[in-house]
């Protein structure tokens, strides 16, 4: 049922039917005729006639009874005194010292709710735990029979229980067939708790059998329960109290089992340990002291109502035990939503009480009703707020957040702040990581709502894998839409925020590799020239100059380089100064130069395009220095067509030794020419000359303006 897909409906749904069961046995009892306050009452007189009391009337639990005739005989014997009770000029007589009889009149008045025993409120308050406590585990865990198993324990209790707290309240008699109705309820809770007692042990913490086994359990004990009811069983012993005590057995025998299952498992047998003292110990201690007293003939040593306490150590030590030894792999966070139901109890509660002032309708009574309610208005809004309601979407938190996971330090650190912050956005009882998809995020995936809104699939992002949460807000609510709708706003604010930060560290390593290549190609070679003319030994003034000159030249490109200086310029004053530095690099190294100053045609670079032409020249003409071996240098500069769109060919040719197989291995002259080509958009080539012995290194580029290219 989709209604039941939240933990907090289902906790709803539990407190809604103990309140509503316990409201109709505080109504149904309100409405029988009130008794005045009287010692043992021993005849019931009419206008008509008179019944004597016996003690069997009074017994608080028919069930001590063995035989059907004697039960049936009492119900009967119930009907008639209620009959009596409600009769015009009704009386009820009690003993005196003198052995006759007090008769005191009733005159109609129904029994007021303050008139209620404290063993009445406090089996209603049993029932009520049981059943909170058994919906919350299996709240938190619905896909586990075991928590199913235990959830129908608490309904049992609950059954019972409050059946038995109404007849067991009655001040005298209740009619018949109301009194078989909730003895028929408690008997059905009983085999019901059982039953599911023993399907728990069966399957947790190790399935002992396969679970298709449990319903053939529950359908005999169903009708074993028809058995007893239409009395077909020989008498109360089978048909009652035999079940109980064959089903508690079962337990212990169960429980045995998956003790010794567990004997290589400590973890196990921890959580077994503390299982087993609350669903057999408290159980147990009713079992023995009233249902097998009774099958003994022997008066119990405690009443059923009190009794029932019994029950409640088991379902407040499995409350406790949830949290200490984690029962059903619940963690902490499952006391949130025990709180949640708590909660609406007291409230409820609360609203009872007001209703109740209420019906005195006096000025006075007014008046503290809503003061009352004025008191408690901040308490209603802050557990609303932190509790029960919704959060909703803070901008400003949500754009905080995407970028402090973003721009984390490592992967590590994005992913757990990403889980940190669904948390905070969200608030799920749980968020479980899939590792199937190895944290890829290449796929955009959207978001998705799985078991009717239970739990919500975030996409791989941030570098983590893709996450599930389970139940939003504490487990107070279903995921839907609205959800979705911001799931997917995070996820793409997140995408932005790491291309964001993808771009800047691409944009980081280009510029150190800029860098680097700027030092290589404009610095290190002049220096590098300078150094081979200090290191000749030649001291003429005319060689110190060029020493001179080529260091100056080295420190005014470092200060190009370190100011990032992008100035655009026009192409032919590009080819003018990178042909006035080679050529006076080259000529200063012995080599002559044929590099006619002519351009056919004329662009505007960019900053970024003037300097990769430049340090292309400068590459180009070091590697002339250092490798080569030649004499001279040929530069030209054409139109070509096969360069693209009539693009710009620059051949710059040595008659060297060219090249041999493995030259330029592990150095970064080549890679370099390509890459200062790749910035201006065309393409590099290193080979032998075809026309004579030599190297060339050859440029094509386009001949497009900036804001023209495609």
């Amino acid at each position: 049922m989709p209604v039941l897909n939240s933990p907090a409906r289902r906790l709803l749904l539990a407190v809604v039917l103990s309140l509503s069961s316990a409201i109709a046995g505080v109504w149904f009892l309100s409405v029988q005729p009130m008794l005045p306050p009287v010692g043992p009452v021993i005849a019931v007189a009419t206008n008509s006639d008179t019944m004597a009391v016996t003690a069997t009337d009074r017994m608080e639990e028919p069930d001590l009874l063995d035989e059907w005739r004697d039960l049936d005989g009492f119900f009967a014997r119930q009907e008639q005194l209620a009959q009596r009770l409600r009769a015009p000029g009704a009386a009820i007589g009690t003993a005196r010292a003198d052995s006759t009889i007090a008769w005191v009149s009733l005159d109609g008045t129904r029994r007021p709710v303050g008139s209620l025993p404290f063993s009445f409120w406090f089996q209603l308050i049993v029932g009520g735990v049981a059943l909170l406590v058994g919906v919350w585990v299996w709240a938190l865990r619905p896909a586990d029979p075991a928590t199913r198993a235990f959830a129908v324990t608490g309904l049992g209790v609950m059954l019972s229980s409050h059946a038995a707290a109404v007849y067991s309240a009655r001040a005298l008699a209740l009619p018949g067939m109301p009194f078989r109705v909730l003895s028929a309820v408690n008997h059905l809770g009983a085999p019901m708790f059982g039953v599911a007692l023993c399907a728990l042990l069966l399957l947790h913490p190790r399935p002992l059998a396969a679970r298709r086994w449990i319903p053939h359990v529950g359908v005999i004990a169903l009708l074993w329960w028809a058995a007893d009811i239409f009395r077909v069983a020989p008498d109360a012993n089978t048909g009652t109290r035999l079940p109980l005590i064959l089903e508690m057995l079962g337990a212990v025998v169960l429980a045995a089992v998956q003790w010794r299952r567990a004997r290589h498992a400590p973890a196990e047998r921890a959580v077994l340990r503390w299982l087993g003292m609350c669903v057999l110990v408290g159980p147990g201690l009713f079992i023995a002291m009233l249902v097998v007293a009774a099958a003994l003939g022997q008066e119990p040593p405690i009443s059923q109502g009190y009794g029932m306490g019994f029950f409640l150590l088991t379902y407040v030590g499995m409350a406790v035990g949830l949290r200490r030894y984690r029962l059903f792999a619940l963690d902490a966070w499952a006391l949130r939503v025990l709180f949640w139901g708590v909660v609406l109890i007291v409230f409820v509660a609360l609203d009872l009480v007001l209703l109740r002032v209420v019906g005195g309708a006096t000025a006075r009574s007014l008046f503290l009703v809503l003061m009352l309610a004025l008191a408690t208005l901040p308490v209603r809004r802050w557990v609303w707020t932190h509790v029960l309601h919704r959060p909703k979407l803070d901008i400003e938190h949500t754009v905080e957040g995407a970028l402090r996971v973003s721009y984390a330090g490592t992967s590590q650190e994005r992913r757990t702040r990403w889980r940190e912050y669904l948390g905070s956005m969200f608030e799920p009882l749980d968020v479980q990581a899939d590792e199937t998809d190895g944290g890829a995020t290449d796929v955009p995936t959207p978001v998705l709502l799985l078991d009717d809104g239970e739990r919500m699939v975030i996409p791989p992002v941030a570098g983590a894998p893709r996450f599930v949460l389970v139940h939003a807000g504490g487990g107070r609510r279903l995921f839907g839409p609205d959800d979705v709708r911001i799931a997917d706003r995070l996820v793409a604010l997140m995408r932005q925020a790491d291309a964001s930060r993808s771009a800047y560290e691409a944009g980081v390593r280009k510029e150190r590799q800029r860098i680097a290549r700027d030092l290589h190609d404009t610095v290190s070679s002049p220096l590098l020239s300078g150094l081979a003319q200090a290191r000749a030994g030649e001291a003429t003034a005319q060689e110190s100059g060029v020493v001179g000159s080529e260091i100056s030249r080295a420190l005014d490109a470092m200060r190009d380089i370190v100011r990032a200086s992008h100035e655009p310029a026009s192409l032919h004053d590009t080819l003018a100064d990178a042909r006035f530095e080679s050529v006076t690099r080259l000529q200063a190294a012995g080599l002559q130069v044929d590099w006619p100053l002519s351009l056919p045609t004329d662009r505007l670079l960019s900053g970024d395009e003037r300097n990769a032409l430049r340090a292309f020249f400068r590459e180009a003409t070091s590697n002339v220095i250092r490798h080569a071996g030649a004499t001279s240098v040929t530069v030209r500069i054409v139109v070509h067509p096969h360069a693209g769109d009539d693009g710009i060919r620059i051949r710059f040719i040595d008659d060297g030794r060219g090249l041999s197989p493995g030259d330029g291995e592990g150095r970064q002259g080549v890679p370099n020419l390509i890459a200062r080509a790749a910035e201006l958009g065309g393409a590099a080539w290193v080979g032998n000359c075809t026309e004579h012995p030599g190297t060339e290194v050859r440029l094509d580029m386009p001949n497009i303006p900036p804001g023209v290219r495609p």
